[in-house]
């Protein structure tokens, strides 16, 4: 895909992550910076599809955005409480 192209099937799909990071309101971390986490997610989940598997992309997209805005409330946690074991793993 060209660069362009590429651009437009992330912004075409911006409502997914608007959906997604909209069911995380109001848990302590702000909405843009959960659009932004979802965001990267779309741009990875876009890197990897594979038209060829037969899978809508919204079917394999959403697993990896709200992958990315869990790992986010992961990190935020570590920071409030580094010396808890769930921030091993960074």
């Amino acid at each position: 895909m060209s660069a362009d192209k590429d651009n437009s099937f992330i912004t075409e799909h911006f409502a997914l992550v608007h959906s997604i990071a909209g069911r995380f309101r109001n848990r302590g971390i702000e909405y843009d910076e959960l659009f932004s986490a979802g965001c990267v997610g779309l741009v990875k989940a876009g890197n990897n599809f594979d038209e060829s598997r037969g899978l809508k992309f919204s079917t394999s997209a959403v697993p990896v955005i709200m992958g990315e805005i869990k790992q986010l409330f992961r990190e935020r946690v570590c920071q409030n409480h580094p010396h808890q074991n769930e921030c091993r793993h960074t």
